[in-house]
């Protein structure tokens, strides 16, 4: 089951965006006698995990998305492959035909 928050969401795809560790590679003064490596790494923590989604709505849900990503809202996202997170919507697009009650949308989450 694929939710924001109590949302149901009709997700047709994922895309798992890479998270890693953030980390630099810092020289120090050499020593041309050494084998040693002549560096150091600096952690700096690891980078936010991201989702981004395709699917499909009715209008009155992307307005409620859309809502939620100008509020800059917190909520819980979980998607139906056990993957979840507190996070915000930091980008949303979508299109609907005309007559149609449904929204094809793009959506990213971002970890907070």
């Amino acid at each position: 089951m694929d939710r924001w928050g109590t949302l149901d969401l009709k997700v047709q795809a994922y895309e798992r965006v890479e998270t890693g560790v953030k980390l630099n590679e810092v020289n120090v003064i050499t020593d041309p006698a050494s084998d040693d490596p002549q560096s150091i790494l600096m952690g700096g923590g690891r980078i936010r995990k991201r989702r981004n989604i395709q699917g499909y709505a009715t209008k009155a849900e992307y307005d409620s998305l859309e809502t939620d990503m100008l509020a800059c809202v917190v909520k819980t996202v979980t998607f139906g492959d056990g993957f979840n997170m507190s996070a915000v919507i930091s980008a949303l697009s979508g299109s609907r035909n005309q007559g149609s009650d449904l929204v094809w949308y793009s959506a990213s989450f971002l970890e907070v």
